[in-house]
């Protein structure tokens, strides 16, 4: 027979256990996860890479002699493209860096399941279908990736979740207009590529976010689906030159010439371009 003091002692813990809230259950088995991941050597937001959710990006290359036809019917349709599709975040023209007749646009899905319900609603409906017949023969090649939001590079830099970001209002006519510039690397294949970009760029993103008093970083992502091991950096400026005058001081800062001189060897392509935000768009 079980002696009766582990008996009671049983007792009483079962006792507790069922009084614990599911609130209190659940932050205990975080807790647990967190430090099960804390002893091999990685953080908690490593072991949630989907938590932020997804960024897609969308890139439609236009016939040229069309594209002033394609931005005007996307122009009166963004009110349709917003209410069927809430996470359209932004909207984009090439400046310089890319093809020039060339769209970037982009969406923030919790999972895949919401993405395929908002596509399915949109497919659906009459006026959107109507916007995409008219729209097609402006077309020359679609692209779609999804990108996983690199949290711990988020947080050196003082930003918030993509989704949670709010642009400034929009300039007056007689200030500079603002820019994105979109920074990108194809790493070397392998599991240990992005990660290791992550966690380099973690540690450099203070002293260059400090010595940048104009930009700021919307998103810094890499590929979950598209082509593997493709970083996305996404950053604001007041304008295009201030973009240029923050590379030239980013330049300065030993910390960040670290880590790009870190990153440089495992970077098969890099490319950078700026990208101005259309009229209709949710970021400018």
């Amino acid at each position: 027979p079980v002696p009766t003091k582990h008996l009671r002692a049983w007792e009483d813990n079962r006792r507790r256990r069922c009084t614990m809230t599911s609130t209190a259950r659940h932050a205990s088995l975080v807790a647990r996860v967190a430090s099960s991941w804390s002893r091999r050597g990685m953080s908690s937001a490593a072991a949630s890479p989907y938590e932020s959710g997804f960024l897609e990006m969308r890139q439609y290359t236009l016939v040229p002699e069309k594209m002033k036809e394609y931005l005007k019917l996307a122009d009166a349709s963004a009110a349709l493209r917003k209410r069927l599709n809430p996470g359209f975040l932004g909207f984009f023209t090439c400046d310089t860096g890319s093809m020039l007749n060339r769209v970037t646009h982009f969406y923030h899905f919790q999972d895949l399941n919401e993405r395929e319900r908002v596509r399915k609603a949109m497919a659906e409906n009459p006026e959107w279908q109507q916007f995409i017949d008219e729209s097609r023969p402006g077309l020359q090649m679609q692209e779609s990736m999804l990108f996983l939001q690199a949290s711990e590079c988020h947080q050196a830099a003082g930003s918030c979740n993509v989704n949670d970001y709010q642009s400034p209002p929009k300039p007056t006519p007689d200030q500079p207009t603002p820019v994105y510039e979109m920074r990108t690397y194809q790493l070397d294949p392998g599991y240990g590529s992005a990660p290791k970009l992550r966690k380099i760029f973690a540690a450099g993103l203070p002293a260059k976010v400090a010595a940048d008093v104009d930009g700021k970083l919307v998103y810094l992502g890499y590929t979950d689906v598209g082509k593997l091991n493709y970083v996305m950096e996404l950053w604001r400026y007041s304008s295009a030159q201030a973009s240029i005058d923050a590379r030239r001081a980013a330049r300065a800062v030993e910390n960040w010439r670290q880590a790009i001189a870190s990153v440089t060897p495992m970077v098969q392509v890099f490319e950078t371009r700026i990208m101005v935000p259309a009229s209709f768009s949710p970021w400018q």
